[in-house]
C-alpha cells in the first residue's frame, strides 16, 4: 500500500553549514543562526502545463530508445511552424528564418537518474519534487530538464530564436562533441541553463575553456534581472558550451544557474522562484542583447601547462553504437582532460582527503566531476552537505502540500 503523503514529515534544513556553524558544533556550543535567505526578484511567469510535460521526460544517458522518445516529446511541445532538424541523436528547433544574428539556447536531454516507473511530480510550496511509484523521493531531473524548459519557453515567447538539444552530456558531452557547428552560424550568443543553484551564477569558463568575451559577460551581469538577483561569475567543470568551445565555435557562450539543487542524487529538487529567474535571464538577454553577434575566440586555460604533462582522451564509459534517425552514428571521444606530472603539482593533504571521501563514499568521479577544478572550501562544503544528507531519516522528505501541479 502506498504511503499517505499527508503524513510525511517536513524535511529538515540540509543546506551546507557555514564554517562558523561547523566550528561551533565541534566545540559543543550553539551555532550562530544562519542569515535569512534574501528575497529574490520576481522572474518570468511559469507555464505549468509545459513545465509538467518537460519534467515528465525520462532519458537516462546512452539509451537510444529514451533519447528518441525525448526528442519526439520536445518536438511535440514546441510551437507550430518551427523548423526541426535531427542529426546523430541531437535536435535543432528554430522559430523564424535561418538568418541572424538571433538568440540560441542549448540544453542536454539526458539525465544521470535511472528510469523510474510511475514517477510523479509535485510542487510543494516553492519546490518541485519527484516521487517513484512507492512514494519515495527520487531525483526530479532538473539537470538538465531546467535547460529544456528554458529553451522551449523561449521558443514560445520569442519571435526569432533557435533551441539546440544534445544527447549524452552526462557521460562526456558526447552529443555536443558531434553536433554540427553550422547549427550556430546565426547565433547572437548561446545560453545554456545547466548550473546548480547553490548561488546565482553565470559561468563562462568550463572544460578548461574560456567561452565568452568580456563584453558579452559584462552585458549579461548588467541585465536588470541579474543585477537584482545578484548574479556573479563562477567557474564550471564540464558541460556542453565548453565542448563546443574546444571544437572552435567562435561565439560567446555562458551557462547560468537554473534552479536545481542536490544534482545527481535522489534528493534533487528544483526551486520554482529560481527557475523563474532563469527564464527571465533568457528573455532579457534576447530582448537586450540578441540583435548582434557577440564574437569570441575560445581560449584554452590550460595552454601554459602543455609542456608539463600529456594530453589524453577519455572514451566516456565505452563506445556503444546506435541507429540514428538519418544515419548510423557512434559516440564521440568525450571530455579531454590534462594530466599533469605529479611532481609539478603541490598536493595538499587535506584537500586530497576530501576528494578521496567524495569519490569513495559518495560516488563522485574525480575527472568527470571536475573535482580538481574546485577550490578546497567548496570541496569541503560539498563533502559536509553529502555526509549530512547520508544521515537523514528516509522519512524526512519535503512536506506534502496540496499545491501540486495542476
Amino acid at each position: 500500500m502506498k504511503q499517505n503523503k499527508m503524513n510525511k514529515k517536513p524535511q529538515t534544513n540540509t543546506a551546507p553549514k557555514s564554517p562558523a556553524a561547523k566550528a561551533a558544533n565541534l566545540r559543543g556550543v550553539p551555532a550562530p543562526k544562519p542569515a535569512p535567505k534574501p528575497k529574490l526578484p520576481k522572474g518570468m511567469e511559469h507555464d505549468m502545463k509545459l513545465l509538467k510535460a518537460v519534467f515528465a521526460i525520462q532519458n537516462p544517458s546512452k539509451n537510444k530508445a529514451c533519447n528518441d522518445h525525448a526528442m519526439s516529446t520536445i518536438i511535440g511541445l514546441a510551437p507550430d511552424g518551427c523548423t526541426v532538424v535531427r542529426n546523430k541523436g541531437n535536435l535543432l528547433i528554430r522559430k523564424g528564418a535561418a538568418t541572424g544574428p538571433h538568440p540560441h539556447y542549448l540544453a542536454h536531454m539526458d539525465q544521470v537518474h535511472d528510469y523510474v516507473p510511475f514517477m510523479s511530480l509535485e510542487v510543494q510550496g516553492n519546490v518541485l519534487v519527484a516521487f517513484d511509484g512507492n512514494d519515495k523521493q527520487t531525483g526530479v531531473g532538473g539537470d538538465d530538464k531546467s535547460g529544456i524548459y528554458l529553451a522551449l519557453m523561449m521558443l514560445h515567447h520569442l519571435d526569432h530564436c533557435t533551441a539546440v538539444f544534445v544527447r549524452d552530456e552526462e557521460v562526456g558531452c558526447q552529443g555536443s562533441g558531434v553536433v554540427p557547428l553550422e547549427w550556430f552560424a546565426h547565433a547572437a550568443f548561446v545560453i545554456q541553463a545547466d548550473r546548480n543553484n547553490r548561488t546565482m551564477d553565470i559561468i563562462r569558463s568550463t572544460n578548461g575553456m574560456t567561452c565568452s568575451s568580456d563584453a558579452f559577460f559584462d552585458a549579461m551581469l548588467g541585465l536588470p534581472i541579474c543585477t537584482a538577483a545578484k548574479h556573479s561569475e563562477a567557474h564550471g567543470s564540464v558541460t556542453d558550451i565548453g565542448e563546443l568551445a574546444s571544437r572552435g565555435l567562435h561565439v560567446s557562450m555562458v551557462n547560468i544557474s537554473s534552479g536545481y539543487h542536490d544534482p545527481h542524487s535522489s534528493r534533487e529538487t528544483v526551486h520554482m522562484d529560481e527557475l523563474s529567474i532563469m527564464l527571465e535571464v533568457g528573455r532579457q538577454a534576447a530582448a537586450l542583447l540578441g540583435d548582434q553577434r557577440w564574437d569570441h575566440v575560445p581560449e584554452d586555460e590550460y595552454a601554459q601547462y602543455r609542456g608539463y604533462g600529456k594530453r589524453s582522451s577519455y572514451p566516456s564509459y565505452g563506445k556503444p553504437s546506435y541507429t540514428g534517425l538519418e544515419d548510423e552514428w557512434t559516440t564521440g571521444s568525450g571530455y579531454m582532460d590534462i594530466n599533469l606530472d605529479t611532481d609539478t603539482v603541490d598536493i595538499d593533504a587535506e584537500r586530497e582527503e576530501i576528494i578521496h571521501l567524495l569519490v569513495t563514499d559518495h560516488g563522485f568521479d574525480r575527472e568527470f566531476d571536475g573535482l580538481d577544478q574546485l577550490d578546497t572550501p567548496d570541496l569541503d562544503d560539498m563533502l559536509f552537505e553529502y555526509e549530512e544528507a547520508a544521515h537523514m531519516d528516509d522519512e524526512n522528505v519535503l512536506a506534502y502540500t496540496e499545491d501540486g501541479i495542476r
